[in-house]
């Protein structure tokens, strides 16, 4: 990270900086202590940096050892220098350890289930509803509505729409009718939320009768 041909220029350089990890960074607790610590090593005359630096991005960022971190080194060893400081040891900043907490045995349930199959194909076709509402109000009381969103003026829907039976046949334009691939939702991440929105309609449609069929 630095030159070591440039070692002439910063022998006299006293710095500190400390490198942890993104979970000790994230702890609150510990940048109280952070900043404790540095208000002390700065009133002995070590210029410290005044913030944690996350390690992760020196292992994850090529570039950020060679850029940003490499700025913050060398803003702190020129400041040293300009002070006539001289080059000590790096600080060891020791978070303290987290309470232990009794380990208790405990049988826990999960309301998380495996997905085993999904739908394959998502059917929409544009349509001058803007509202779940307007789509409730415009098909017959009696029909039981599939689940369905509204987006980018067009109904998506995993029922199939080209049947002549589909309750949407009203509000929607029959021959623009498109057929896209689930998998293909799944990988676009602008489309993935409205996949799972669409899904969580459609359990919460099948619960529902499943409870009101008991």
């Amino acid at each position: 990270m630095i030159d070591s041909r440039q070692k002439d220029d910063y022998d006299d350089a006293d710095v500190k900086l400390v490198v942890v990890s993104p979970k000790v960074l994230n702890k609150e607790e510990y940048n109280r202590i952070f900043s404790k610590v540095v208000v002390s090593q700065r009133k002995i005359g070590f210029k410290m940096y005044g913030e944690l630096i996350n390690g992760q991005r020196i292992l994850d960022e090529p570039e950020y050892p060679g850029t940003e971190f490499k700025e913050i080194v060398f803003s702190l060893i020129n400041q040293a220098r300009l002070k006539g400081g001289f080059l000590r040891s790096w600080a060891e900043f020791k978070p303290p350890e987290s309470p232990k907490v009794d380990e208790v045995p405990e049988r826990l349930f999960s309301n998380i289930f495996p997905v085993k199959e999904l739908p394959r194909i998502i059917f929409s076709s544009p349509t001058q509803m803007r509202t779940e509402p307007e789509v409730f109000k415009s098909i017959n009381n009696n029909v039981e509505v599939p689940p369905f969103i509204l987006k980018r003026k067009r109904l998506y829907t995993f029922h199939d729409i080209t049947s002549p039976d589909s309750p949407f046949l009203p509000i929607i334009s029959k021959n623009n009718i498109h057929e896209e691939k689930v998998d293909e939702w799944i990988e676009n991440k602008d489309t993935r939320n409205d996949l799972i929105r669409l899904l969580n309609l459609s359990l919460r449609v099948f619960l529902l009768e499943r409870h009101y069929i008991k």
